[in-house]
């Protein structure tokens, strides 16, 4: 086959790989170049040969082997072993992108099949003498696959044309995904960095694990590559992956993609050192001002604890997961990272994605409502020098509303408690008190120990100091007893050292769990009267779930 051929066919080739592929790979235009050029790698021969005609150097006039036996050769399945042998030691040495090795081993396969199919066929078996071609001699002349004809130029187009449309572009993507069967990747090309709306998906379906049949709504939270859809139960909050991989959690009929409710996405990148889970759950929260905003994080922490596990749950996916000392979020939400309870963070780096939901006429706590937007919010019977605002919060995540209709409040002031988390901190800082008081007893365990042990030394110590005097021991004994009271010393502080410090870490952990708390109540925006404390029922699955509570303010202008 003709070099033009090649390229054209390991093109197509390697883009109908990836997209067979179970799982996503992340390419680039080196990808394709890498392709090529392991393909090309068979046409050494012929270049070697040609320099040969045309050089001066008595080092290629030397050369006795022929031209056809180097093309044979690298036309086997050994030159391919050891091609291949050779590329994976130097990514293994180098520590480059799997993706390209991937790319050149295709490429070279590509070619091995393709020259299958010429005239000659191949020695697929070198040294052996064995020849394999699929066609015959006048198939080929028909076919297009004698080098150089008319017929096999246009077989080199209709390659590059399938090449063009197995693209990953928006334009065909669905159509290819559509050929093959796959409804997740028919949806992969929702992008999720910006939206308007959320993404509903009805699936049908049946559990990898449980077997159990699905057939309900869930809601996209985002995409692996193009074949893993992560979705969320609107019910139980359950994450799943969903597509036709091995390690998907379920397993999909049909998908149904729909439109939900007007959200606003953001996106915001940050570095962690030196810190922990708690504090960074503190900071993303502390940037959260609206209660209808999620967060979703995906990135690397760096922990130093070789031992260190993370449960896993098999029906579910996980966002969370380990790989050596390095932790991997994807799609992770705060919930998710309090698992990891105050886990120590080396370093790491973060993409947060905020979801807020957009509801209409309804104005947050950090939202005034100034004189030319006064009349949209304000009632008939409130006068006109009077401002209107609206705080809203989830109802499933408070205990106590701590304002009554018509009461004032001062900006700062406690309107609601939440619930959820701040119990489960406050059980957590209770049993932290309790660990804490237990190394205390510790302490005084040890101290009183090592007082006692002590106390018999110096006696002892005393004791061998007459003997001494009178020439009964020499001094050698004395001094061993001055070395065991030493010793005791050092491991009564050793011990006190290492248990004041685990109290260390409680202490952080208690300060971290009671600044959590604080910023889970919601205050009051401003200094008003509050006016109204109205409910909104879910429209979603469960209607008889109280989905928002809405307290109305006003406030002097």
């Amino acid at each position: 086959m003709s070099f033009y051929t090649n390229i054209a066919f390991s093109l197509l080739f390697i883009q109908l790989v990836r997209i067979l592929l179970p799982y996503d790979v992340k390419i680039d235009v080196f990808f394709y170049i890498l392709s090529v050029f392991s393909n090309l790698i068979c046409f050494t021969p012929v270049i070697l040969f040609k320099i040969r005609k045309s050089s001066t150097f008595t080092i290629f006039n030397k050369l006795t082997v022929s031209q056809q036996e180097i093309i044979d050769f690298t036309n086997s399945i050994l030159c391919y072993l050891i091609f291949s042998l050779l590329i994976n030691l130097a990514f293994f040495i180098f520590k480059l992108n799997t993706s390209y090795l991937l790319s050149l081993e295709i490429g070279y396969i590509s070619h091995l099949i393709l020259e299958s199919f010429s005239v000659t066929g191949v020695r697929l078996l070198y040294p052996s003498f064995i020849r394999f071609s699929l066609i015959t001699k006048k198939d080929a002349a028909f076919r297009g696959f004698m080098p150089g004809s008319k017929a096999e130029k246009i077989l080199a187009g209709i390659f590059i044309l399938l090449f063009v449309i197995c693209l990953p572009t928006e334009s065909y993507k669905k159509i290819i995904h559509s050929i093959i069967q796959n409804p997740v990747g028919a949806l992969s090309d929702v992008k999720y960095e910006a939206s308007e709306k959320e993404t509903i998906v009805n699936l049908k379906g049946i559990h990898n694990v449980t077997h159990e049949k699905i057939n309900k709504q869930f809601k996209a939270c985002g995409w692996i590559g193009a074949n893993s859809l992560i979705v969320e139960d609107p019910e139980t909050g359950y994450l799943y992956s969903v597509g036709k991989g091995i390690t998907d959690n379920i397993q999909p009929f049909s998908m149904e993609e729909k439109t939900g409710d007007n959200i606003l996405i953001s996106n915001k990148n940050i570095s962690v050192y030196r810190t922990n889970i708690h504090k960074i759950i503190s900071d993303i929260e502390s940037s959260i001002t609206d209660p209808d905003t999620r967060a979703f994080i995906t990135g690397e922490l760096y922990i130093d604890d070789e031992h260190y596990h993370i449960a896993s749950y098999p029906t579910q996916y996980n966002p969370i997961r380990l790989n050596q000392k390095r932790i991997e979020l994807q799609f992770a939400r705060l919930e998710d990272l309090d698992r990891l309870k105050n886990t120590h963070i080396t370093s790491g780096k973060l993409a947060i994605r905020y979801e807020k939901k957009v509801y209409k006429d309804v104005a947050h706590a950090s939202e005034l409502n100034y004189n030319s937007e006064k009349k949209n919010y304000t009632d008939k019977n409130i006068p006109e020098n009077i401002n209107k605002i609206t705080v809203h919060f989830n109802a499933l995540d408070i205990s106590d509303i701590k304002v009554k209709v018509g009461q004032k409040v001062k900006k700062g002031d406690i309107l609601v408690i939440s619930s959820k988390e701040q119990d489960a901190l406050k059980l957590e800082n209770n049993k932290n008190y309790i660990d804490f008081s237990k190394l205390n007893n510790s302490i005084e365990k040890i101290q009183a120990n090592y007082k006692e042990k002590l106390e018999s030394k110096y006696k002892e110590l005393e004791l061998n100091k007459n003997l001494y005097r009178e020439g009964l021991i020499s001094e050698q004994a004395v001094k061993n007893i001055e070395n065991d009271i030493s010793n005791l010393k050092a491991n009564e502080e050793l011990e006190i050292a290492s248990i004041q410090s685990e109290q260390a870490k409680l202490s952080v952990q208690i300060e971290n769990n009671n600044r959590h708390i604080e910023r889970l109540n919601i205050f009051s925006p401003i200094d008003g009267e509050v006016s109204n404390i109205s409910v909104n029922f879910n429209d979603g699955v469960s209607k008889r779930r109280v989905d928002y509570y809405f307290l109305d303010f006003l406030t002097s202008m």
